[in-house]
């Protein structure tokens, strides 16, 4: 079924010329139709000027669309309105018409309502990401992208959004949203209380404490708001105790680690860790190469294992095209599961929050206590790249480092 939803846009600046914009999600074929039949009338159409579309919710949810102009003298709203639907008529297919003036928001679409059956297929599908977790990822950045786009495929949403507990300052403050190409600024500010524009929020809470917040943007062929918050509820319930749970993970994990800091600065003197059991401890290590290149993944695993790592403990990000989905904060030393991580060539722009500095690399240099232990991939010119005489460089001080940590920790278990 086509979706075409009629949107008021401005109207210009000493004229009686209004402008107004179609949207349309399913055949693309019906646009340039659509476009032909209103120019019949000599209605003057175009398509929308790129700087427009950039900032636009409207697509992130329908596939395409172009903007026209009508004098009131000549058009009324309903008219032109009345003048599509008969194209829609025309074409003996399926397809909705919506606007923005005729279509009671309040009420939504009365004929999109989600019955039982469809709730015990939304609670299979949420349980299937959380045993990816539990048996594959451990990433709740994962989870969390997958119910997102759930909750915004399914709701006809513009974007749907997540605000989760910062273990540091106990606020709602970890933003992640769906899709990933949305305008990030304005989803920010609208999930941090900014202007609303009809957005609808419902908190997650458990044990008496608010630890998180679901935000959607409602688009035109949203259900009703009451069928939005009985969707997202639901929702809330399935995840709840799961937010709490790694929730309550991450606060003991960065209570031992921030204990763990406080004794390395006593730099208690260690024996050396037997050679077979240093070669044990290696094999144990979860290393995380994030680099963009050219090599392929048997040679970086073949280095990689000749230092000690284990294939099975060696994750690869190498693709420069999939950089976008990957979420940095997930790297901070409470979240993140990799012993030591190695940094190369990667887009400025990526999903995390960095303040002011310009990239993750500078960012982790500026802030090192806050991330596990890492390298820079840099060649014998200083240039930032992965090859082979890189990543054996950066190996050799990765291991080294990691040694040192590993040697301390005998030295405290044996002190236990």
């Amino acid at each position: 079924m086509d979706q075409i939803y009629v949107a008021s846009l401005e109207r210009q600046q000493g004229s009686k010329e209004v402008w107004l914009a179609i949207f349309l999600k399913g055949d693309l074929n019906h646009l340039g139709d659509l476009r032909g039949f209103l120019e019949n009338q000599k209605i003057k159409c175009r398509p929308f000027p790129e700087h427009l579309r950039s900032r636009m919710a409207e697509f992130n949810y329908f596939d395409d669309g172009f903007i026209f102009s009508i004098h009131p003298d000549r058009w009324t709203f309903y008219e032109i309105r009345s003048y599509i639907q008969k194209y829609i008529d025309q074409q003996n297919e399926s397809a909705v018409l919506r606007d923005f003036m005729l279509d009671d928001f309040e009420s939504g679409r009365s004929d999109q309502l989600f019955d039982e059956q469809f709730y015990l297929s939304l609670t299979r599908e949420i349980h299937k990401y959380k045993r990816v977790y539990f048996e594959e990822s451990h990433s709740i950045s994962l989870l969390i992208a997958g119910v997102l786009k759930l909750i915004r495929q399914n709701l006809c949403l513009y974007w749907s959004a997540v605000r989760l507990l910062n273990i540091n300052n106990n606020k709602l403050d970890y933003i992640n949203f769906d899709p990933p190409s949305a305008p990030r600024r304005p989803i920010i500010r609208i999930a941090n209380g900014g202007e609303e524009h009809g957005a609808i929020r419902v908190p997650v809470e458990f044990c008496g404490e608010m630890i998180a917040e679901f935000i959607v943007q409602p688009g035109p062929f949203s259900p009703s708001i009451k069928e939005i918050n009985r969707f997202l509820t639901h929702v809330s319930m399935l995840l709840d105790d799961f937010f709490y749970a790694d929730l309550r993970f991450k606060r003991v994990t960065f209570k031992l680690y921030s204990e763990l800091s406080k004794l390395k600065q006593l730099q208690v003197p260690t024996r050396p860790i037997p050679e077979d059991r240093e070669e044990k401890i290696r094999k144990k290590w979860q290393l995380l190469v994030l680099a963009a290149t050219e090599l392929s993944a048997p040679v970086i695993l073949s280095e990689c294992t000749k230092f000690g790592f284990e294939r099975n403990n060696i994750e690869l990000f190498t693709d420069f095209s999939k950089f976008h989905h990957f979420d940095a904060n997930n790297l901070l030393i409470h979240r993140c599961r990799f012993d030591g991580i190695l940094l190369g060539p990667m887009p400025h722009k990526i999903q995390g929050d960095f303040g002011s500095y310009s990239s993750l690399i500078e960012k982790m240099q500026s802030e090192p206590s806050r991330y596990p232990i890492f390298e820079v991939l840099r060649n014998p010119n200083g240039d930032l790249v992965l090859s082979k005489k890189s990543l054996r460089m950066a190996l050799d001080k990765l291991v080294l480092k990691l040694d040192e940590v590993s040697e301390y920790r005998a030295k405290v278990d044996e002190q236990a």
